[in-house]
């Protein structure tokens, strides 16, 4: 038995050198006595350990057998600590906050962390292993319950795992087969999605009008439900895309459980009168894998201020139409209003641009707390290098000129120059910091300028924006 203590938060690393190749036992125990941690090694091991005191206990392979240990530790602000190999020892694990993790290997014991979801959305777990390894990723709800599972023969770098989840806590548990160490990090994807388990019509999802919906099958023949009631006759659309599923069998019930509009295979699209009522959506899996789905009542569809006769009415609907823009509670979309910021990241992660990461670095701007309504979004554009870091703050609230969105465009969609194709304004010159951003834009077609002028320092509008955007989404 051995005392050892640990001065600040991290990992204590045991190395183990011997002559022989059998494995030892070690414990680790608290100073209370408690065991925190089990594993067997021929080498060494780590764990993610408090400040404090503690002790080592060393079974050797064989008997009168030399050896000597060393410990090392690394500093870490977030690491995960033993034990937390079940749910009542579980440990939190923030949104948005990269964990760095080892896991004990197939004689050890599993990694468990709680997850408190503030809102409901369509939530990613990224798991970043440092080497490939066999890995199991379960989801369970507050009260042990099984909802989600995720068995993967060969786990590499940087896989995610979604699931839609609702308000309330829930615990996710890591396992490998090997020793290895491994980042976890949670973010939301989107407010709007399935919520497991809504594999029944009892425990259906509801449908968010006008907002695309993500879902996630975890397995072959998963299905999901989803519902909704309209107060009077009236059209309704949708478009379904299977994305990652190889093939997907939508259903659209009635209260009697009547199919009403059935669609297979691939992309599915649809228009159909209903009347008063409550209404079911059954999708089912032929393999595993995330879809989308959006729901737009055809009556209600158009901003109230963005009429027919509107100059960028098409371009406005289609970013609509794909959940990019909601608008506000009043049914308007303001659209001669200054483009806000935070508005912008919103609509660029919303468009899952190319340059969106899948695993977060979050940048601690002083004016983005985690609490903001966009901070995961303005985060994801940090992440992705589409947006500068900047200790004096984001500026959620301000506007952004027509430089500015060159800029955001370009690199969010990662557009390349076309040679021997200049484009002129006369208020851009060769000398000027976006003179290539814009250069790329108008090369596209995505803007025109207004006789010979691109106006580079003029505030961005809420429509203009989105014109750029839908024009930029098309290339």
């Amino acid at each position: 038995m051995f005392a050892f203590s640990v001065p600040k938060l991290g990992f204590a690393k045991i190395d183990l050198q011997k002559d022989s190749q059998t494995e030892y036992n070690f414990y680790v125990y608290n100073k209370s006595g408690k065991k925190l941690f089990k594993f067997s090694s021929a080498k060494s091991f780590q764990m993610g350990l408090e400040p404090g005191n503690y002790y080592l206990k060393v079974e050797p392979g064989s008997d009168n057998e030399k050896y000597a240990l060393t410990l090392s530790f690394e500093e870490n602000a977030y690491p995960n600590i033993e034990d937390n190999n079940s749910i009542e020892t579980a440990q939190l694990l923030p949104f948005n906050t990269p964990l760095r993790a080892i896991s004990p290997g197939r004689l050890g014991n599993d990694n468990v962390y709680k997850l408190n979801v503030e809102k409901a959305g369509y939530q990613e777990v990224h798991i970043d292993l440092d080497a490939p390894a066999n890995a199991f990723i379960t989801v369970y709800d507050a009260n042990g319950y099984q909802i989600g599972r995720w068995n993967r023969g060969e786990v590499k770098s940087e896989q995610i795992y979604s699931i839609g989840l609702g308000k309330g806590t829930y615990y996710v548990e890591i396992s490998t087969f090997e020793s290895n160490p491994y980042t976890i990090q949670v973010t939301t994807k989107s407010d709007y999605a399935e919520q497991e388990q809504n594999d029944t019509r009892s425990n259906a999802s509801p449908v968010h009008f006008n907002n695309m919906m993500y879902g996630y099958f975890d397995q072959r023949h998963d299905v999901d439900y989803y519902t909704f009631t309209i107060d009077k006759t009236k059209t309704i659309s949708w478009v379904m895309d299977p994305l990652q599923v190889s093939t997907m069998n939508i259903q659209i019930l009635d209260s009697f459980n009547k199919v009403i509009w059935e669609g297979r295979r691939f992309k599915q699209s649809g228009e159909k009168e209903l009347k008063k009522g409550t209404y079911y959506v059954k999708a089912t899996a032929m393999s595993d894998g995330e879809y989308t789905l959006l729901f737009n009542d055809v009556l209600s569809n158009n901003f109230k201020d963005v009429p027919k006769t509107h100059t960028y009415y098409q371009e406005i609907m289609n970013i609509r139409r794909a959940g990019i823009i909601t608008g506000y509670e009043d049914n308007t979309f303001k659209p001669t209003n200054p483009m806000q910021r935070q508005h912008v990241a919103a609509m660029i992660a919303r468009a899952n641009a190319p340059s969106i990461p899948t695993m977060l670095n979050p940048y601690a701007f002083p004016d983005v707390p985690i609490t903001h309504p966009n901070y995961t979004n303005i985060q994801k554009l940090v992440s992705g290098g589409i947006i500068d870091e900047n200790p004096n703050g984001f500026n959620p609230n301000g506007t952004i000129t027509r430089a500015q969105m060159a800029k955001i465009l370009v690199k969010a969609y990662e557009l390349e120059p076309k040679r021997n194709f200049p484009i002129t304004f006369k208020d851009v010159s060769k000398t000027d910091w976006y003179y290539e951003y814009v250069q790329i834009l108008a090369q596209y077609g995505i803007t025109t300028g207004e006789n010979g002028y691109f106006k580079p320092n003029q505030p961005l509008s809420r429509q203009h924006f989105s014109v750029f955007l839908a024009r930029t989404i098309t290339q």
